[in-house]
């Protein structure tokens, strides 16, 4: 059994790490607050999006747009959005895990362009035996931030430097569930088929026929043509769509750290709560054989 001045350093060392740990916590309820609350106002607004740009869409024969261009695919971009720092439970695992998939699934030779956000999310891709081209670190979500990515995959595309651009991310399905999946942002395969499916935002248009009476298909007159039209709304729908994934990933790591802070505060507590009875037993038993020494060394004079 543990001595008297042991079981006192270990409760003083569990206290201390309790301390950051419940100030940690507090940290992350103050901040995801606010991801929340962008990421939450967001999911409508790129819903609505991928329901105009698919209804749009249907309208792509007419068009030379080349953002909806399907190709063989041989190149490959792949941006990964993780995290800086650690201590959120399994949330940096999960996404490296999801990203190592999709990169090992690709097949030799065509991962074209590799792009990372996170210094956690780099190291774990390196050791997988993947180098990315460039990494963020220390990265926050800022609108100017996502314009500058959405160009980015845009830019590789239109150059055809790569034939799909994928998006490994996390999903902020709820406070308590968050998963880490893949999504093809180009081409606009999922706005041209309204599959768009971040942070639950789903089309509620999934199939769109215009032959079909049971489709909600809207017939628009453009001015002065598809292609201006276009030239519009797309930039500003992958402009939302690379900030909502963004968000959702700083909701989803937020929330991790959040709920891994919580449960290490209170395994603090208990565990400070169970050392102290195990301090107090152990001074008991110190006592109780100094006092009966002390009796017996008495009852030996005595006699």
């Amino acid at each position: 059994m543990a001595s008297d001045r042991e079981l006192k350093q270990r409760i003083r060392s569990v206290k201390s790490i309790g301390k950051i740990t419940s100030a940690m916590k507090m940290v992350a309820n103050s901040q995801v607050r606010r991801v929340e609350k962008l990421a939450l106002e967001g999911r409508a607004y790129a819903k609505k999006l991928n329901e105009v740009v698919g209804q749009l869409s249907q309208h792509i024969k007419d068009s030379s747009n080349p953002l909806f261009e399907e190709r063989v695919i041989e190149k490959t971009g792949v941006i990964v959005i993780g995290a800086d720092k650690g201590l959120c439970g399994a949330y940096n695992s999960s996404l490296a895990r999801a990203a190592i998939e999709v990169l090992s699934g690709l097949g030799e030779g065509k991962l074209a362009k590799l792009l990372c956000l996170g210094s956690k999310a780099e190291r774990a891709l390196v050791r997988a035996g993947y180098k990315p081209d460039k990494v963020y670190a220390n990265w926050e979500y800022s609108s100017a931030f996502a314009i500058e990515l959405a160009e980015i995959c845009a830019d590789w595309f239109l150059k055809k430097e790569v034939d799909e651009v994928i998006l490994v991310f996390t999903d902020a399905i709820s406070m308590l569930d968050c998963q880490a999946k893949s999504f093809k942002f180009l081409p606009l395969v999922a706005a041209k088929h309204n599959t768009l499916d971040l942070g639950t935002i789903y089309s509620d248009m999934i199939k769109m026929d215009k032959g079909d009476e049971s489709t909600n298909f809207v017939e628009y007159i453009f001015e002065p043509d598809l292609d201006s039209a276009l030239n519009v709304i797309l930039p500003a729908y992958m402009n939302a769509v690379v900030a909502q994934v963004m968000l959702e990933s700083k909701t989803s790591e937020i929330r991790s750290r959040l709920r891994a802070m919580t449960s290490a505060t209170e395994n603090a507590e208990n565990l400070t709560y169970d050392l102290t009875l195990q301090y107090y037993r152990a001074r008991q038993n110190s006592i109780t054989t100094e006092i009966i020494e002390i009796s017996s060394g008495a009852e030996a004079l005595k006699g």
